[in-house]
C-alpha cells in the first residue's frame, strides 16, 4: 500500500508530488523534524494529478508563500534571487554547481537553510532555487532535470514559490566598447549631435585636431568668418579655420551655420564630461544627466576616486534608478526603465543606499550653460529651467560658485530670509544661507518670504526637466 503526498503550490501546478511507502514516510517525516543539514527525500515519478486538492488542504506539507520583490540583490557578493522569468531575463546568470549554488544561499538567505536536494524534481527549474516548507528554508540545486516535455512553464521559470538564486556577471575588459578617438571629421550635421563628440573651442585645440586627423594640413587663417560653421573647419585646400562661439551669422547664413559639408569638414573633439556624486534628488535636478553605458560608469567612479570593490554589475531591473549606481562599494549599471508607478522612492529619488553618479559635458560648461542662477526678484520656481536648491550640501557648493571663493560662512534657520539658498555680502563678511521650506516667519517678514531680493539674492540651480512653457521669468 502506498500513501500519495501531494504538495500543490498553487491552482494551476503540483509543485511536488512525493508517492512514498508508509513507512519511508514516516522516517522521511521523523528525519526532517529533527532539522539536521543537507537532507533528501527522494521523490518518485509523478503520475497522478488530484485537480482541485490544494484547494481544499492548501495548508498541506506547509508550503509558505515567499513575500518578496522581483528580486532582492546582494551585489556585494555578487548573487541575487529573482522571483519572475528566469536568471538571463534580468541579465544575471543562473547557477551551474552545487558548490556555488551554496555559496548564493549564504549571501541571500539570512537564515541560512535546513535542508539541501540535488537533482530531484521534474517540475522546477534547472538551477538554484530555494522553498519554504514546514518553516524550513530548503535548498534546491537541479541540473538537467526538469521534464520539459511535460512541465515546460515551470522549467524555465522562477516565481514567489520557486525564487531562483542567480549569479551576477562581472563586466570584463572585453564587454566594454571601444575607446573613441580623441577626434573625428564630419561633412555633414554638426559636432553636437554626434554621440561623444563636441565643438572645438580653442585654436590650440583645433591645431590638435588637424595634426592628428590631417598631418599635411595647410597654415591656420587668421580672419574668422560669418559664413562657416562655428568651431575648427578644414577647407578643401587643407586651410585651417577657427571661428569662436556665435561668429557664423545664424540670421544670414543658418544653413552654413548649423551644417558641417563637404567644403567645409568639422573637426570634432572627443567629450570629456565632469562628474558628480548625488545622494539626494536626482542627476537632472543637479543639473546633470545620467550615465547610462558602462565605460562612462568606470571613468566617472574612476574620476571621483569613489572605492569600488565590486562591479561593474549590468541589470536590467524595474525596482531602482536607470543609470549608474553604487551600492555597498559596488558600481551597478541598470540598463532597464526604472517602474515609477510601482517603486516611486527607487525611482525617483537618489540616496545614500543606491548614491547616484551623473555627468555634465565640460562643452557645455565652458558655452555657458550655468548649473547656477542668482536672481535677485521672484523665486527661483519661476524661472524656466531652474529651482529651487533644496539641501544644504547643494547651497554651500552654489554659494562658492556663486560668490567665486570658498570663504564664507554657512548658515541656516534665518526667519527673516526667505527659504532655499541665498546669500549675503558686505565688505569682507560673506554668508550662505540655507532655509529648509517654512522656515521663514511669514507673520513677521511676510515682506522677505517670498521673494528674492538685492540684500539676499537666491541661488537656483539648473534642472533640465522644468524647461516648460508654463515656466516663465517675472
Amino acid at each position: 500500500m502506498s500513501i500519495q503526498i501531494l504538495l500543490r503550490r498553487r491552482k494551476i501546478r503540483n509543485a511536488m508530488h512525493l508517492q512514498l511507502s508508509f513507512p519511508h514516510l514516516l522516517v522521511c517525516l521523523l528525519t526532517i523534524a529533527s532539522f539536521p543539514p543537507n537532507i533528501v527525500c527522494d521523490s518518485t515519478d509523478e503520475t497522478v494529478r488530484e485537480k482541485g486538492f490544494w484547494e481544499k488542504r492548501n495548508f498541506v506539507m506547509g508550503f509558505t508563500r515567499i513575500n518578496i520583490n522581483a528580486h532582492s540583490r546582494s551585489y556585494n557578493s555578487g548573487f541575487v534571487k529573482a522571483v519572475s522569468e528566469n536568471c538571463e531575463a534580468f541579465g544575471y546568470r543562473s547557477i551551474q554547481d552545487k558548490d556555488t549554488c551554496v555559496e548564493a544561499a549564504k549571501a541571500l538567505l539570512p537564515d541560512g537553510y535546513d535542508a539541501f536536494t540535488v537533482n530531484r524534481f521534474r517540475d522546477v527549474t534547472n538551477g538554484c532555487t530555494t522553498y519554504v516548507r514546514l518553516g524550513l528554508n530548503n535548498l534546491v540545486f537541479q541540473k538537467d532535470i526538469c521534464d520539459t516535455e511535460v512541465y515546460q512553464q515551470y522549467c524555465n521559470t522562477c516565481d514567489e514559490f520557486f525564487p531562483c538564486l542567480c549569479q551576477v556577471p562581472e563586466t570584463t575588459a572585453a564587454d566594454l566598447p571601444q575607446k573613441k578617438e580623441e577626434f573625428i571629421v564630419l561633412s555633414e550635421g554638426n559636432c553636437s549631435e554626434y554621440d561623444g563628440y563636441a565643438t572645438i573651442q580653442n585654436k590650440q585645440e583645433c591645431m590638435n585636431a588637424a595634426d592628428f586627423l590631417f598631418p599635411q594640413h595647410g597654415s591656420m587663417e587668421s580672419d574668422y568668418f560669418s559664413d562657416v560653421i562655428d568651431g575648427c573647419t578644414i577647407d578643401e585646400k587643407g586651410g585651417i579655420i577657427f571661428n569662436p562661439p556665435n561668429q557664423c551669422n545664424k540670421e544670414k547664413y543658418k544653413n552654413y551655420c548649423t551644417q558641417c559639408d563637404s567644403i567645409f569638414k568639422c573637426m570634432c573633439v572627443k567629450e570629456t564630461y565632469d562628474y558628480k556624486l548625488i545622494t539626494s534628488g536626482d542627476c537632472g535636478t543637479h543639473g546633470f544627466e545620467a550615465i547610462q553605458n558602462v565605460q562612462e560608469c568606470v571613468e566617472s567612479a574612476k574620476s571621483l576616486k569613489i572605492n569600488i570593490e565590486s562591479g561593474p554589475y549590468v541589470v536590467d531591473v524595474t525596482d531602482q534608478r536607470s543609470g549608474c549606481t553604487t551600492h555597498v562599494n559596488s558600481l551597478v549599471i541598470n540598463q532597464g526603465l526604472c517602474n515609477a508607478d510601482s517603486y516611486p522612492r527607487a525611482c525617483m529619488t537618489c540616496d545614500e543606499t543606491f548614491s547616484c553618479l551623473c555627468k555634465k559635458p565640460v562643452s557645455k560648461i565652458l558655452s555657458g550653460e550655468s548649473t547656477y542662477k542668482v536672481i535677485t526678484s521672484g523665486t527661483c520656481d519661476r524661472i524656466m529651467g531652474y529651482r529651487p536648491i533644496d539641501n544644504k550640501t547643494d547651497c554651500i557648493e552654489a554659494a562658492a560658485a556663486a560668490m567665486k571663493t570658498e570663504d564664507f560662512r554657512p548658515l541656516i534657520s534665518q526667519p527673516a530670509v526667505t527659504d532655499g539658498c541665498t546669500f549675503y555680502v558686505d565688505g569682507d563678511w560673506k554668508s550662505a544661507v540655507y532655509n529648509q521650506p517654512g522656515t521663514c516667519d511669514n507673520n513677521l517678514y511676510q515682506a522677505f518670504c517670498d521673494r528674492c531680493d538685492i540684500s539676499f539674492p537666491c541661488i537656483c540651480v539648473r534642472d533640465s526637466r522644468r524647461l516648460r512653457s508654463d515656466v516663465h521669468t517675472p
